[in-house]
């Protein structure tokens, strides 16, 4: 059976099929233009833009890749399937873990979902591909949206904070940790904050703030013993 023509007549069924067997025998690029002749006619059909994603990942074409996840996801996402929708975007996560806007579209699906533990959690994963100096906007863009869902995440501000510094924003990366030093009240969370601290921002304060951090935390004071009241004398 010979190779099918461009020039033929459109056979939605051929193409695909010539589409498949490309790309098992891993012609990416063939099996791209064939998907894209049938995607031109079904723009939001969103199994077709799962088929042809990966491969657009695969020669390098990010962007469109991308693109077609997309559509994909917000596709399932209007025919009422969320789950689907996070599939695609983990696939594209798998494909693509430095795409920004893949591990933001998780994060918004799950706070979509009432699942906010999650969206942190996915934003915490995503932001450790971007540890590169290269990568530090699109890290602190990640951190800056996951503190966006939970202001005082403890780990969250402490990595951010940190890349923050790397990028030489210390005043920004200081005012985030004296924010957060407010609100906490874990003897274990307020001496980490405090050695970051004095990490990042060495002074003679930040010195003695973190020794008295750990001074406290190895030795509580000890709670007041109640009080019995005095007792009176008897009288007859």
């Amino acid at each position: 059976m010979g190779l099918l023509s461009f020039d033929a007549p459109y056979d939605r069924t051929r193409i695909l099929q010539a589409a498949a067997r490309a790309q098992a025998r891993r012609q990416r690029r063939r099996a791209i233009r064939l998907y894209r002749r049938v995607i031109a006619l079904e723009t939001g059909n969103a199994e077709l833009h799962t088929r042809i994603a990966p491969l657009l990942a695969e020669v390098g074409q990010d962007f469109d890749a991308w693109i077609s996840y997309r559509i994909a996801g917000r596709t399932y996402l209007k025919e009422g399937r969320p789950e689907s929708a996070l599939a695609t975007y983990r696939d594209a996560v798998r494909c693509m873990p430095r795409c920004v806007e893949v591990w933001l579209a998780i994060a918004k699906l799950h706070r979509h979902e009432g699942r906010s533990h999650e969206a942190v959690d996915s934003l915490l994963e995503g932001y450790r591909y971007f540890r590169g100096r290269k990568l530090r906007p699109q890290a602190i863009h990640l951190l800056q949206a996951l503190r966006e869902i939970e202001p005082r995440h403890l780990l969250g501000t402490l990595e951010l904070a940190r890349t923050l510094a790397r990028a030489s924003r210390e005043a920004e990366s200081s005012a985030l940790l004296h924010d957060l030093s407010r609100h906490l009240r874990s003897p274990e969370e307020l001496e980490r904050l405090r050695f970051t601290q004095w990490r990042l921002h060495s002074s003679l304060g930040n010195t003695v703030r973190w020794l008295r951090a750990r001074y406290e935390r190895h030795f509580p004071s000890e709670p007041e013993r109640p009080r019995l009241p005095a007792l009176r004398p008897y009288r007859r």
